[in-house]
């Protein structure tokens, strides 16, 4: 697993500690890539939040401005 540590701007609670997570890294296209996050924030309220990835698909088209965000 690796880690990180930093800090992250919450609306409403201002600046707080957080740690990432990373691990069950897989090869993707010759890539490791993490399949699984954590991020830990320093606040019992917020606790820790868990991303699991199941499936990666290389290769694909994308329609312009699919990650772009709205107002």
């Amino acid at each position: 697993m690796i880690h990180t540590n930093g800090m992250a701007e919450v609306e409403g609670m201002g600046t707080i500690g957080q740690r990432v997570n990373y691990g069950d890294f897989r090869d993707v296209s010759g890539v490791l890539l993490p399949y699984r996050s954590e991020v830990e924030i320093a606040n019992p309220l917020i606790g820790t939040i868990a991303t699991q990835v199941t499936e990666i698909e290389v290769g694909v088209e994308l329609a312009e401005g699919v990650f772009e965000l709205s107002d």
